[in-house]
């Protein structure tokens, strides 16, 4: 049951962030990540590798589990937002579906 509007933000979740995630700043690239169940701790790994929004949707898996050394698992979450270009319309279901 999706009750939200097309091109709103969840209610919750990363609803402090804009909606254009290309435009996102390293800090709140971190702060997206953050707020993936299972990856919060990966946010700094971010920071270091200075990911800004731009940066984040160029991401492939590839560069999450061999450059970054991110567990599959979360690795494959990451992608999987990333590969619906992270819509947010989706966000909450897709945190939902992916939460094991």
């Amino acid at each position: 049951s999706d009750s939200s509007a097309p091109g709103s933000l969840p209610p919750e979740g990363a609803s402090f962030l804009s909606a254009t995630p290309a435009q996102w700043s390293v800090e709140e690239v971190c702060r997206f990540i953050s707020s993936l169940q299972g990856c919060e701790e990966l946010a700094a790994q971010f920071l270091s590798q200075e990911i800004d929004g731009q940066a984040l949707l160029l991401l492939r898996e590839d560069h999450l589990i061999s450059t970054m050394n991110i567990k599959l698992g979360p690795a494959l979450k990451i992608c999987k937002l990333q590969s619906q270009n992270l819509d947010f319309r989706n966000l909450n279901c897709v945190i939902s579906a992916s939460s094991f």
